[in-house]
């Protein structure tokens, strides 16, 4: 496993927009602000050192406190329902 203090930027920005396209693919992700809000947000800011190689893996990632950061498709979810009733 590769260690946060050698992943480059543009492999974390690589890893980003190939999840996005996977999400798009699958119809997770149909709306524009949707999509620029998870291009502009750094997830791997919000799991731990250790893991953020796997920031944009598509799957929920442990946090502190015995919680987790849900999988990427289910904040996509979430964000298109807060979207839809605004």
């Amino acid at each position: 496993m590769r260690e946060w203090r050698f992943l480059a930027k543009k492999d974390l920005l690589f890893e980003k927009k190939r999840l996005l396209e996977e999400l798009k693919r699958s119809g997770f992700v149909t709306r524009e602000n949707v999509m620029r809000a998870f291009l502009e947000v750094p997830r791997e800011e919000f799991v731990p050192q250790n893991l953020r190689d796997k920031a944009y893996a598509d799957h929920p990632l442990p946090i502190p406190g015995g919680q987790t950061i849900s999988a990427p498709h289910k904040e996509h979810i979430l964000c298109f329902l807060g979207v839809t009733w605004l």
